[in-house]
């Protein structure tokens, strides 16, 4: 049983096809955009059949300095050892 289409725009994929599988919906992805590396997030959601929603996915880069920081103490650790 199949209940409302989950808006899973802006969701990272993994939640988001979480969410659809449990609201009893089949994933399916959009080949547009491959290959796709990194954190992916969609982008656009359509209904493509009666249980089955398309996902087009796009690969999130973003340069965040406290991540940065962690990388850089990471190494720095890995190397000290």
């Amino acid at each position: 049983m199949t209940g409302p289409i989950p808006n899973t725009v802006g969701y990272l994929y993994k939640e988001a096809q979480r969410m659809l599988v449990e609201a009893g919906y089949r994933v399916q992805l959009n080949p547009r955009g491959l290959p796709l590396k990194g954190q992916l997030r969609v982008i656009r959601q359509r209904t493509v059949g009666e249980k089955t929603v398309e996902l087009t996915l796009a690969s999130e880069i973003y340069d965040d300095p406290s991540l940065m920081e962690k990388e850089v103490k990471k190494n720095a650790l890995q190397d000290y050892r």
